[in-house]
């Protein structure tokens, strides 16, 4: 049975930008992933893909 949802790598450069981003003094996400599961967690809700998708 194959899982039920798949892992997305974040290409090397997207993932240096999140970073220099969450290294500021004032941002308001600490790592990396605070700021995608957030970014994920909007996304889901805007295209309403929580039902069948998500």
């Amino acid at each position: 049975m194959p899982a039920p949802f798949k892992r997305i790598h974040m290409p090397k450069p997207l993932y240096e930008e999140i970073e220099k981003f969450v290294s500021k003094p004032n941002a308001p996400y600490k790592t990396p992933a605070e700021l995608c599961r957030e970014a994920g967690q909007m996304l889901t809700e805007h295209y309403k893909l929580r039902e069948k998708y998500a």
